[in-house]
């Protein structure tokens, strides 16, 4: 299983940038496909916010989440959100709370995570799956 971070979702739908929307795209059809994307429900939620925060319309979030939620096969639980927030003392960085989340979540369950997002490496030493960081 494969854990996606929200930001892979959102550019493939909304992106100033072709070759991510592209590359987002591509990635998420080839995940479907194999029936290997996995997600957790910080990333319907953070999906839900940002899609409304760049206007898209009520009824298109409400197909995209329609579409991913079936992919969010469990739940976060108190002890991982307490572990994210032992992570982001290790690294000394608790605006990274949300990424720390996701990261946990993803040791759990899959064993690897893609993401745009840079932050992510502040925790390659610290985990044993692999995280990709996307680039276009």
């Amino acid at each position: 299983m494969i854990y996606l971070d929200t930001n892979v979702i959102v550019y493939s739908y909304v992106s100033p940038d072709d070759q991510k929307q592209v590359l987002s795209s591509q990635l998420i059809e080839s995940l479907i496909s194999d029936n290997s994307l996995f997600l957790s429900p910080l990333v319907v939620q953070e999906l839900i916010f940002v899609l409304n925060k760049l206007h898209l319309p009520k009824p298109e979030i409400s197909d995209i989440i329609e579409l991913y939620k079936k992919y969010c096969r469990r739940n976060i639980n108190k002890k991982l959100v307490l572990d994210a927030y032992e992570l982001c003392l290790e690294v000394d960085n608790l605006k990274l709370i949300n990424d720390a989340i996701h990261l946990k979540f993803a040791e759990a369950y899959t064993s690897k995570l893609i993401t745009f997002d840079k932050d992510f490496n502040k925790f390659k030493y610290l985990t044993s799956i692999v995280i990709e960081i996307l680039e276009t």
